[in-house]
């Protein structure tokens, strides 16, 4: 009886684990930084991270980020089971929903016909390191 409520219990976490994507350019790592410095290490939700960067340039954005958060810092190397309380970093080169996209586990009590609940939200954010809204261009 304990695996059931361990697994209804993982279950309903799943289902209710914000997922929040955050695009950034290469300027705005350090805003990246900043942000994920002040982050709490449970706050309960999934972080998914792309910087626009040259596909064949190694990044080390999943270090750096490790070296600033309480979070722990994965950079995705083919599929990726998420978890709350950690950031995701998708490598250069490859974009969410290519060959080896990040995954939220199968809910186990709803029929696989049925789109996944939706309970826990979203959000998504773009950073730039001009720190304008138009990234640095000059407004008309």
């Amino acid at each position: 009886m304990a695996k059931k409520d361990s697994d209804e219990t993982a279950a309903a976490t799943r289902t209710r684990t914000p997922i929040v994507g955050i695009g950034a350019s290469a300027g705005g790592i350090h805003a990246l930084m900043s942000f994920f410095d002040a982050i709490p290490a449970e706050i309960g939700a999934t972080f998914v991270v792309i910087v626009h960067l040259a596909p064949d340039m190694r990044s080390e954005l999943h270090h750096v980020l490790q070296a600033r958060s309480k979070l722990s810092v994965t950079q995705v190397q083919g599929k990726s089971e998420l978890k709350p309380n950690c950031i995701y970093v998708i490598p250069p080169g490859q974009a969410p929903g290519a060959d080896a996209p990040p995954r939220m586990p199968p809910p186990s009590d709803p029929p696989a016909t049925e789109p996944p609940p939706t309970e826990g939200g979203g959000a998504g954010a773009t950073t730039s390191g001009a720190g304008s809204p138009t990234g640095g261009a000059s407004a008309p």
